[in-house]
């Protein structure tokens, strides 16, 4: 099995670590999220200093469209790889 895999070992390193960063990006997800609620929540401690709520929303919103987006590209990188 060794020799037939050795060709494919760039591939097969290359799709574990989109993996690796599919599995990441998964677990940033609700990470935006948390500034949304701490700001409802408990306004003085929770959110950055300086933005206003719709802008906490928008960036927030924006955020969770990069995260998903970048999870979406590696976990099909992954899956092509491994295929």
């Amino acid at each position: 099995f060794r020799p037939y895999m050795r060709r494919h070992g760039w591939m097969m390193g290359g799709s574990f670590a989109a993996l690796i960063v599919a599995i990441i990006m998964r677990l940033l997800e609700p990470w935006p999220l948390k500034f949304v609620i701490d700001r409802i929540l408990v306004p003085e401690a929770g959110a950055p200093a300086g933005l206003d709520p719709m802008t906490l929303l928008t960036v927030a919103a924006v955020s969770i469209l990069v995260i998903v987006g970048l999870q979406a590209l590696f976990s099909y990188l992954s899956t092509i790889g491994f295929a």
